[in-house]
Order: structure tokens, then C-alpha cells, then sequence
């Protein structure tokens, strides 16, 4: 019978001093950088035109919806101004997240150490002794 280990906790990749990193804190750090790679794009890509095209389009599209969104909660365009870039920073890190953990090996990122394999003695159904 296969012994399942789940962890539920980040696997530690490696240590600076005695602050630990692990594997959640290397993705959470690439969507970091994904995320300001793509703003200082979009600072310098954009073109103040009534026709946005490509991904100017859908990052206009998804910040005038969430600015729309927030502004519908708060019902103060002041107090959006002052919230939105919060709420689109977090929604933006988490989904980002999110979308990562989702993608094969990401969330395998790390050192497992298995112990070496022991015999076990194991009953089978029919009462024998098994040996694994």
C-alpha cells in the first residue's frame, strides 16, 4: 500500500540566516514581477486613443470594470479614487496566484525528502502477512 504524504504547509526551498523561503513565497515573488512588468508596460505602451487595440483593450476593459465595481460599493467617486487601486492591486495578486497553482509543477516547487523504504509487515484481506 503506497504511504500518501499532503502537505498543507509551504515546502521550504532554502534558508537566509534563519528567515526561511519557500515555494509559495517564489511564486507570490513572480507574480510580483509579472504584475509590474506588465504595468510599466502598459505606463509606456499606452496611446490615448478612442480605438484601444490588443492588450491595451482588455486592460482598459478590466480596470473600467472594477473601477466600476468598487464605485458601485463605495457610491463615492472620491472614495474609489482612494480604495480602487487597492482593491485592483489585491483582486490582480490573487487571481494571479491562483492561475499559478494551477499550471503543473508549480505547486511542486521544493525538496522532498522521502525516508528510506522500510519492509512493513501488511495484513491482505485474506489474513496472510505481506511484506512491502
Amino acid at each position: 500500500m503506497a504511504n500518501l504524504s499532503i502537505s498543507l504547509s509551504a515546502e521550504p526551498i532554502f534558508h537566509l540566516g534563519s528567515f526561511v523561503v519557500t515555494n509559495s513565497m517564489l511564486t507570490s515573488l513572480f507574480v510580483t514581477v509579472i504584475l509590474i512588468t506588465l504595468s510599466l508596460w502598459a505606463v509606456s505602451h499606452v496611446k490615448y486613443t478612442k480605438k484601444p487595440k490588443g492588450m491595451q483593450n482588455f486592460l482598459e476593459f478590466l480596470i473600467e470594470t472594477l473601477e466600476n465595481l468598487t464605485n458601485s460599493i463605495t457610491e463615492s467617486p472620491a472614495k474609489t479614487k482612494v480604495i480602487f487601486p487597492f482593491v485592483l492591486c489585491f483582486f490582480l495578486f490573487i487571481v494571479l496566484n491562483n492561475w499559478l497553482g494551477l499550471l503543473p509543477g508549480v505547486g511542486s516547487i521544493g525538496y522532498y525528502h522521502t525516508p528510506a523504504a522500510e519492509h512493513q509487515e501488511v495484513a491482505t484481506p485474506s489474513g496472510e502477512v505481506a511484506h512491502e
